[in-house]
């Protein structure tokens, strides 16, 4: 029976194991089931070198995210022969959330930027616009000092 995590605890998952692979590894999928003896994990991926990997966690009850945290170490330290020591969950999960919320903040400040080319753009056609009803204005006067017979030095 397959355990549908909420989006936010599937992305949580993937975090954490990102995080804590501290860049040796590149995740392309990410799986979680519900057995009668707890949950599994299932990660399957690419080490930085090129080598794919594809594990299933034992059974466990515990924190998927401690879990997951706990599998991208066994599996850098698997290839490499030499443990890994990954940042704290806590610390990969500040990272994430950190990294999101920047994100956020950039992609508000790329919609700000347009809106104000727009609005600088619409500002200056309004301006062309102005100036081209006081050249007008200014041709009419003209036309009717010279039809007055008017000088323009007060005379």
């Amino acid at each position: 029976m397959t355990d549908a995590p909420s989006d936010a605890l599937n992305r949580a998952i993937r975090a954490t194991f990102i995080g804590s692979a501290g860049g040796k590894l590149r995740l392309e999928s990410t799986g979680m089931t519900q057995e009668s003896h707890g949950r599994r994990l299932h990660f399957t991926g690419f080490h930085r070198d090129g080598t794919p990997f594809v594990v299933l966690s034992a059974p466990f009850t515990g924190s998927p995210l401690e879990r997951a945290a706990q599998m991208a170490a066994d599996i850098i330290t698997t290839h490499t022969g030499v443990p890994h020591m990954p940042a704290p969950a806590v610390v990969s999960g500040l990272a994430q959330t950190l990294r999101s919320r920047l994100t956020e903040v950039t992609k508000r400040a790329d919609e700000i930027g347009l809106r104000a080319n727009s609005a600088v753009d619409n500002l200056n056609t309004v301006l062309d616009s102005a100036e081209g009803v006081i050249r007008d204005v200014d041709n009419a006067a003209a036309d009717v000092q010279s039809a007055l017979g008017l000088s323009t030095n007060g005379a």
